[in-house]
């Protein structure tokens, strides 16, 4: 027993341990309307078809018993540090539906995110949920499990991460957030804020025209023309920085 239990299910639970944390919090697979034991059973499946792969950079199974909840806790915040990491640019999105429901005037239109378990406004919605859609249409999540398979060549199995690079990594990219957030929405912001000011001169030339009642339908309307507008920019360049962000734990 304790043969099987070194040779086949320790090597076999720290793979588990970094891949399933890895799937809980990703973006798309930890949705609240996927069920836990569905993502339990592709963590599960997914370690299985990589332990021969990953199996001979496993470390031996540790005298103690202190020792061996070292090692999985370390695998799972390991897991959780990736999946984190690209949860954020999901967050990126949500800061850009939130500028351009600024911009639009849409900041009343409040529904459901299943996402983030809370509520958020309709252009919000609407590019969260199809971020989270292209995930799966562009096959992102299978860089994600080629991340997790290539990431034992810079977090080997049982050690611990030097905590300065990965604080410097996480501070990277929730910088980089509010950048790519401001990029996406970075077209829709720019004309509402054009049609702000064209209004401002027109309310100063012609003070009898109420400006209020032209300025909401004319953002709306304006605001959603240019969403549809630079819609496909905005998925491109999601899936880009998202697609480059995985391959980072692929690199040695």
């Amino acid at each position: 027993m304790l043969d099987l239990s070194s040779i086949f299910l320790f090597p076999l639970f720290l793979i588990f341990a970094r891949l399933g944390a890895c799937i809980m919090v990703y973006p798309g697979l930890s949705d609240i309307s996927i069920s836990v034991r569905i993502r339990l059973l592709l963590a599960v499946f997914c370690s299985l078809a990589m332990f021969p792969i990953l199996e001979p950079s496993m470390p031996l199974l540790p005298a103690s018993n202190l020792k061996l909840l070292e090692f999985v806790l370390i695998e799972m915040a390991i897991g959780v540090m990736m999946a984190t990491s690209a949860r954020l640019f999901m967050a990126a999105m949500h800061v850009a539906g939130e500028l351009v429901s600024f911009s639009a005037g849409l900041q009343a239109s409040n529904l459901f995110d299943p996402s983030l378990g809370g509520n958020s406004t309709a252009p919000s919605l609407l590019l969260t949920m199809m971020a989270t859609l292209l995930v799966f249409v562009t096959n992102l999540h299978h860089v994600m499990l080629l991340a997790v398979m290539e990431s034992y060549n810079m977090f080997p199995a049982g050690g611990l991460p030097l905590l300065g690079d990965a604080a410097k990594a996480v501070t990277q990219v929730v910088s980089n957030l509010f950048l790519i957030g401001f990029k996406l929405a970075a077209p829709v912001v720019a004309v509402g804020f054009l049609i702000y000011a064209g209004l401002g001169v027109f309310n100063r030339l012609i003070p009898q025209l109420q400006v209020f009642f032209v300025a909401m339908p004319l953002t709306i309307v304006v605001g959603l023309l240019m969403l549809g507008i630079v819609l496909g920019g905005i998925v491109t360049l999601f899936t880009q920085e998202l697609h480059n962000h995985a391959v980072l734990f692929t690199q040695e």
